[in-house]
């Protein structure tokens, strides 16, 4: 039997080696378009492409975000593969522009990983307080591993990302005329980025039930459930304080307006597209239960001060209603649902007493009218608390005034010359001998004052008290008819 060649024998020993994974670009999609290369690899003076972008002994590729500006805005780095997290440190000084700050053995904040095929890279720079994941995590290829910032050696906002392969030399991920290893999965042209697909499935995987690797509600929606979430951020209404602030008060029939005011802190934009199923396409503030003020129970976010809310932006819903004509407590209950998904967000009221004694009835005020009316003391009236006139004892008198405070002046006060239809009885106070006019006939018309009319035959026959005259036409009729407007003006 032949022997084995001793090379041979030593590969079937060795553990397989995982395939060379290829890297994406490490900045996320969204922030791509405002990054740009600063600093390639040094490979004696040149960089891959035979070029000057590169400083010396830099052992990796720098990208710019928009110096301190893109800083403070936030822009996102990520995995450039499937990995494991080895190391991680964070919280060091990150406005570093000496390129000498203490932090990371030069790194400043940074993540380092681990990959199937032996190598590691290194996110350095990282802005203070953003390292987003921890020693030992698992972690898929565009995963969020933190934030562009100026920590460790560096003069200024930048990531730095350097590849290792069994040693502490850096090794280029560009491939060029001047060196390098070629570890992008689609490098690109010089001076231009990397491409940001992952290599094989590495990258995010719809339908495998987790929402991890980069994936969104918009590209992964079964894996990643949109989140509807709200936090309260206040309410009032315009009705009367009660007492110790517990709930408003209100009269009567009074129309009432009150608002709440919601922040979204879901994952999903609000609106009202009458995309019923949807999850933030129906939104609306709504009541499981009959409005006890009418109000009708769904208000639409298109309705509120903002048509549509974003997350982590503030909106207000208002409503107006009218309190029942029944006295109690009543209350008005609402939360958001997006029709045909769920239910979401705190559940919030108002609780009103419907009462016609509400606070700050009684008090003494001033109507604004003259004479005996002007006094008043506040009241509910026609579905509001007013100053109504305190109305006097005294009855309405024929002297251009209004003297009951109901509003009208001399109203059936001055018989024989208010031209009303029907009888007009004589005014037994001031007396009333056929005032031209009136189109009353001079036959019910009273003579002077104090006196019922009993000279023609056929006059009335009663006096000012409304008893019967012995030689009057039509007695008992007329008498009760002067009574009857007597009556009247006393009631």
């Amino acid at each position: 039997m032949r022997r084995a060649a001793p090379a041979l024998v030593l590969a079937l020993l060795l553990p397989c080696q995982a395939q060379a994974q290829k890297y994406r670009y490490p900045i996320a999609d969204k922030h791509v378009s405002v990054s740009y290369v600063t600093a390639y690899y040094d490979h004696g003076g040149k960089d891959w492409n035979c070029g000057k972008k590169r400083y010396s002994g830099h052992r990796g590729n720098d990208y710019g975000v928009g110096s301190w500006s893109g800083m403070s805005a936030g822009r996102d780095i990520v995995a450039a593969a499937d990995g494991k997290v080895v190391y991680t440190t964070d919280g060091h000084f990150d406005q570093c522009k000496t390129a000498n700050c203490s932090g990371g053995g030069g790194f400043g904040n940074y993540v380092k990983l681990q990959h199937k095929d032996g190598k590691v890279t290194y996110y350095a720079h990282m802005k203070k307080g953003t390292v987003a994941v921890k020693v030992g995590q698992s972690v898929k290829c565009g995963q969020k591993l933190g934030m562009v910032g100026s920590s460790g050696y560096s003069t200024g906002p930048h990531l730095h990302f350097e590849v290792r392969s069994g040693s502490s030399k850096g090794r280029d991920a560009y491939k060029g005329s001047c060196g390098g290893y070629g570890y992008w999965k689609s490098q690109g042209s010089y001076l231009s980025k990397p491409g940001t697909k992952c290599d094989g499935p590495s990258g995010p995987v719809c339908g495998d039930g987790k929402c991890d690797g980069g994936e969104t509600s918009a590209s992964c929606p079964k894996d990643c459930k949109p989140k509807l979430d709200a936090k309260f951020a206040g309410q009032g209404s315009d009705g009367m304080k009660g007492s110790g602030g517990q709930y408003y008060s209100l009269c009567p029939g009074q129309k009432v307006k009150f608002w709440f005011k919601l922040t979204n802190t879901g994952s999903v934009t609000w609106e009202d597209n009458n995309k019923s199923g949807t999850a933030g396409q129906a939104v609306r503030l709504g009541s499981k239960v009959k409005d006890p003020l009418g109000v009708a129970d769904r208000q639409s976010v298109k309705a509120s001060s903002d048509s549509k809310v974003k997350p982590g932006e503030t909106t207000t819903f208002t409503m107006t209603g009218k309190a029942p004509a029944t006295e109690g407590k009543v209350k008005t209950e609402w939360m958001l649902v997006s029709d045909g998904v769920a239910w979401f967000g705190p559940t919030m009221f108002l609780t009103y007493n419907v009462t016609s004694n509400p606070p700050g009835a009684g008090q003494a005020c001033d109507t604004g009218q003259q004479g005996v009316c002007k006094s008043g003391k506040r009241a509910c009236k026609g579905g509001a608390l007013a100053c109504a006139p305190v109305t006097p004892s005294s009855l309405e008198k024929c002297d251009g005034k209004d003297n009951d405070c109901d509003g009208q002046v001399d109203e059936g006060a001055c018989a024989g010359k208010d031209a009303s239809p029907g009888v007009d009885l004589r005014d037994p106070s001031t007396g009333d001998a056929g005032a031209a006019g009136d189109s009353v006939p001079a036959a019910w018309e009273g003579g002077a004052a104090g006196a019922g009319y009993n000279t023609l035959s056929g006059g009335c026959g009663c006096d000012a008290g409304g008893s019967a005259i012995a030689d009057g036409g039509l007695p008992a009729l007329c008498c009760l008819l002067l009574l009857f407007r007597r009556f009247q003006k006393s009631s």
